[in-house]
């Protein structure tokens, strides 16, 4: 009796063990994330967590490719992107209203963003996409979230993100380049839609036009050359009542499958990652 005892006892130790091991997506409402731990999706392609970018000391709370392993932490997303923290005491929460960073020294709101509707059980959650979407935890459907990192980019494109505007709640799909490696901060760059006549996208630096595309011509626009045939992914210009927006979808997804994205840099040029 006393070695079944001991058999239970170590396989739920070892069960335990490798729970707490595993990758964890999800941050509900009585849940924080403190500098120093991170939340990282499903299959393991995202984290998000605090991070200082280049040689800055500035603390940011952001999301990057988890397996991508060079030194420098390839980022996606970042929440304060113009409000950092001088120091590791940075904690984000979520409750029924907002997703908010805290410095927990002062207690003070360094950034939040509300929800479209309060939600009695909110949870966050790590999509494999890169996208952080905030739902009800009683309500599985991620249709029904009530905000999403997608809808607020900093200077890249993931495959599934939509660029361009949602005309029924007026936001804007618009990239905007970082100040430089070190900093985060919206740059001198703004790539975002114009949908008076022909939707067409403009690159702007400050108040001046910098660059165009040419509106979209059933496969590409027309200042852009011809495309390639690719089996990586594809392209898609919607233009309805409710929204006009640019995406790109990846055909397949495996092992195999490059990391795929478009990146607007602080000179203001777009570098497409893995769609040559």
């Amino acid at each position: 009796m006393q070695m079944n005892h001991l058999v239970l006892f170590s396989t739920i130790l070892l069960i335990s063990v490798f729970t707490n091991s595993s990758p964890v997506d999800v941050l509900r409402g009585e849940q924080i994330i403190k500098d120093g731990s991170t939340i990282v999706s499903a299959e393991g392609e995202f984290e998000l967590g605090f991070f200082s970018p280049g040689s800055s000391t500035k603390r940011y709370v952001g999301i990057w490719f988890k397996k991508i392993s060079s030194g420098t932490r390839t980022t996606v997303w970042v929440a304060n992107r113009d409000a950092p923290l001088n120091n590791t005491s940075g904690v984000l929460k979520i409750d029924s209203k907002a997703i908010s960073l805290f410095s927990n020294a002062s207690s003070t709101v360094i950034w939040s963003s509300s929800y479209s509707r309060p939600v009695d059980s909110p949870v966050a959650q790590l999509l494999d996409s890169g996208n952080l979407v905030i739902r009800d935890e009683d309500d599985g459907g991620l249709e029904n979230s009530v905000w999403q990192s997608f809808d607020y980019p900093a200077d890249t494109i993931l495959p599934g993100m939509k660029f361009g505007t949602d005309l029924v709640r007026g936001l804007r799909w618009e990239h905007s380049s970082y100040k430089s490696a070190d900093d985060p901060s919206a740059g001198s760059f703004v790539h975002r839609i114009d949908i008076h006549g022909f939707p067409q996208f403009l690159l702007w630096k400050g108040s001046e036009l910098h660059a165009r595309n040419g509106p979209w011509v059933g496969n590409r626009f027309s200042g852009d050359p011809e495309p390639k045939t690719n089996n990586i992914y594809m392209n898609e210009f919607v233009i309805e009542a409710m929204e006009i927006y640019y995406a790109f979808h990846l055909l397949n997804k495996s092992s195999t499958t490059p990391i795929t994205r478009l990146t607007l840099t602080p000179n203001g040029k777009y570098t497409a990652s893995g769609m040559e």
